[in-house]
């Protein structure tokens, strides 16, 4: 029994050796192969069905044909192809891109952080490997602001994008703006034509300018004028005291009396009695006008500048000053008041003033503007008075002999003097009037402070009543106020 499965171990043996060499037969140098084998070094070889026997002595599988085999690549369609490093042969025999690892490729779409990711159409696959919408052509998008028009644009905080692809300043939030108006509060509002939108959000008539309005007061002639309480805006822009009425008041030339607006002809003034006496009879202020000719008047002034003191004695003829006295002094229109600056029958007596300036000044290597000062400073030393004081009128403008004589005056006084002095030093000067009140504007180029601008030249605000106020400083009384620029040429 043993010996019959020794025999049947060796029997099994003896089939597989036989097996093998039926592929693989060596054989002598010289001798053929069977039918079925090929020699390869000394050797038959035999290879399956589909297979190529190789140079190297090994079977491949068959591409293209039996007699063809892939030495590298790989066969796909008959054809051995070789795909560079990084790459993938796909079943459609093209080798792609490899998407996350060496054996994967996408097939649709593309390959982003080892994924294939499609994007809908109009989109674009961005580098963070999201879809993004196109802007101007289906290869670039928006990596910041947005798309409009076919460009990319980022608005600056407190902007926002239009629909006309500008900026607009952001209203409200950060989402809305004003296609038209102005934002104010939030809002957008249009104002109709002729308004202004003020800073109270609200429409309010323009005056002067379509950019500008009036905050208080009332618009007239294209000015902002405010009337203390208890008086009137009047159709000359002036605010008068009120006669009778509260609307009413007395035009220029009359005056208001138990209620009634009184006046009287020319030679006559209206007396507290409501009767017109003859002006004749009147007595000037200190003096009356005397015929005697040789007679004059004589008036010492002292002040102080800059540290020195200094004094003028002036001597004139009586007659000037009644000369004066009985020119007309009409108020009522502001364009006259150049004549009382211009006036030649002055000009030997301020000259002689102005003189004794200058040599004190070039003694002393004051400059242009201190000159001036040294001028102001002797104006502003004079004595402030209202005209009815010393007068029988409520409004007199003063001629510069004048002023001097009575020893000061009002505003409108001391302006016109003021004035008159820069005009003899070379000096470009006009007559400013804010409401209720007359200062000079001085024309300088090397000034600070407020000014005006008037026939494309500016004009320094020179208060002349006061003490110590310097080219450009205004009274807070009088900041903000709309003047008018009354020229003297």
């Amino acid at each position: 029994m043993e010996l019959k499965y020794r025999w049947r171990k060796h029997i099994v043996i003896f089939v597989s050796i036989f097996l093998v060499c039926i592929f693989l037969i060596s054989i002598p140098a010289g001798a053929a192969c069977q039918s079925g084998y090929h020699a390869c070094n000394g050797r038959c070889v035999a290879c399956p069905s589909g297979s190529v026997l190789g140079s190297d002595c090994k079977c491949h599988a068959a591409c293209g044909d039996s007699s063809h085999y892939c030495t590298g690549g790989s066969c796909c369609g008959g054809h051995c192809i070789s795909c560079p490093s990084g790459s993938v042969l796909g079943s459609d025999c093209k080798c792609h891109t490899a998407c996350g690892d060496s054996s994967h490729y996408c097939t649709g779409g593309s390959c982003c952080g080892g994924h294939c990711i499609s994007c809908p159409s109009g989109s674009v696959l961005g580098s963070d490997c999201n879809c993004h919408t196109a802007c101007g052509d289906s290869s670039h998008y928006c990596t910041g602001g947005s798309c409009c028009g076919g460009h990319c644009i980022s608005c600056p905080s407190g902007s926002v994008l239009g629909s006309d692809c500008n900026c607009h300043t952001a209203c409200g939030d950060s989402s809305h703006y004003c296609t038209s108006g102005s934002c104010c509060g939030g809002h957008c509002i249009s104002c109709p034509s002729g308004s202004v939108l003020g800073s109270d959000c609200n429409c309010h008539t323009a005056c002067g300018s379509s950019t500008t309005y009036c905050s208080s007061g009332s618009c007239c002639n294209g000015n902002c004028v405010s009337c203390s309480d208890g008086e009137i805006l009047g159709d000359d822009c002036l605010c008068h005291t009120p006669c009778g009425t509260s609307s009413s008041y007395c035009r220029e030339g009359s005056t208001c009396l138990n209620g009634e607006c009184l006046s009287c002809r020319e030679g006559y003034y209206l007396g507290k009695d409501g009767s017109c006496h003859s002006t004749q009879n009147v007595a000037v202020r200190k003096s009356a006008a005397s015929t005697n000719s040789n007679e004059v008047i004589t008036r010492s002034y002292n002040w102080n500048f800059k540290g020195t003191s200094y004094s003028w004695k002036l001597t004139i003829p009586q007659s000037l000053y009644t000369y004066y006295r009985m020119q007309p002094h009409d108020s009522s229109e502001l364009t006259t008041y150049k004549q009382y600056v211009i006036s030649s029958q002055d000009k030997q007596y301020l000259d002689a003033l102005l003189k004794k300036l200058k040599e004190s000044g070039e003694k002393k290597g004051y400059s242009d503007a201190e000159n001036v000062m040294n001028v102001i400073s002797f104006v502003q030393s004079l004595p402030y008075f209202y005209d009815n004081s010393s007068t029988i009128y409520d409004n007199y403008p003063r001629y510069p002999i004048e002023t001097l004589v009575d020893n000061g005056g009002d505003c409108e006084d001391t302006a016109i003097l003021t004035a008159a002095f820069l005009k003899e030093m070379g000096y470009g000067v006009v007559l400013v009037n804010p409401s209720g009140h007359m200062a000079v504007g001085v024309k300088c180029n090397n000034c600070a402070g407020t000014y005006y601008e008037y026939d494309g030249d500016r004009y320094y605000y020179l208060e002349t009543t006061g003490n110590n106020f310097q080219i450009g400083e205004i009274p807070s009384d009088e900041a903000g106020k709309k003047v008018r620029i009354i020229p003297l040429t």
